[in-house]
């Protein structure tokens, strides 16, 4: 938390001194709405995983084939959500799947091979572990801007990836 809140200093956006660690923009309040619901989608993901080997034995604490039917499920009910909401709100855009259907096929496979892999941490450890480790992310996604995108905003948040990594190595060695 310390980590973000450092992170928060170094935007741009916001009021000035330590009100800007604390305020949230539209995107901001979007992630943390976000991160509840991943949460919480996580603690089922690792439920269902427990019910689904509950009945059927064949199946054991990580074997990759349930969670291979745990993210088809996950996936078809997202597809559908979503289907539902583009014909409501955006219905021209299917129009734009055959131009850009190599581009997108690159996306889903990638996010799928994510999901699946997210699932079986879940399977295999505590979500609170698999959710600390994860915090990786925000450090690649941080340095991914650095380095490759040019986002030299990102300088002023150093000390906040630094309180992450240290956070994450504590609860690896824990």
């Amino acid at each position: 938390s310390a980590g973000v809140v450092l992170m928060n200093m170094g935007r741009d956006v916001g009021p000035d001194g330590w009100r800007r660690a604390f305020h949230l923009d539209r995107g901001g309040v979007l992630a943390v709405v976000c991160s509840v619901i991943l949460v919480c989608f996580s603690f089922m993901v690792k439920r269902g995983w427990q019910i689904l080997v509950q009945d059927n034995p064949h199946l054991q604490d990580g074997v990759f084939e349930g969670l291979v039917l745990i993210c088809f499920f996950v996936t078809a009910i997202d597809v559908a959500i979503l289907t539902i909401y583009l014909l409501l709100r955006h219905p021209g855009q299917f129009r734009h799947v055959r131009r850009l259907w190599p581009r997108m096929f690159m996306v889903g496979t990638a996010s799928a091979a994510n999901a699946l892999m997210w699932y079986w941490a879940f399977s295999l450890t505590l979500v609170a572990y698999v959710a600390a480790v994860g915090q990786l992310e925000s450090v690649l996604s941080v340095l991914i801007g650095l380095l490759i995108w040019r986002e030299y905003e990102v300088w002023r948040q150093l000390p906040g990836i630094a309180l992450l990594i240290g956070g994450m190595i504590l609860v690896v060695l824990e």
